[in-house]
């Protein structure tokens, strides 16, 4: 499989700069899809833009109005992002 024609692909899942947040929250779907296909990309390439470019995804997501649990999930996702950052670059920030 071609990692990086799957990422591009799932970046087509991905709104653009949206206006209001309830157009974000009707494509949250497949938003966190395309953000598990980036992560996924980072594990099977190891390839540290991916992992900066599903960070930022999540902190961005944190900023819609959705119902708590939804925010609970993202920050887990987050949180499992900046571990795996700090293991690859043991920097104390993340």
């Amino acid at each position: 499989m071609d990692v990086e024609a799957a990422v591009e692909r799932s970046r087509t899942l991905c709104p653009g700069p949206v206006q209001d947040s309830s157009d974000l929250r009707s494509s949250f779907p497949a938003i966190i899809f395309a953000h598990t296909i980036i992560s996924r990309a980072h594990l099977r390439t190891n390839r540290l833009d991916y992992l900066n470019e599903v960070i930022t995804a999540h902190r961005d997501l944190l900023k819609v109005s959705v119902p708590k649990v939804v925010h609970f999930g993202v920050i887990l996702r987050l949180l499992v992002s900046l571990v795996a950052r700090y293991n690859e670059l043991n920097l104390w920030w993340d």
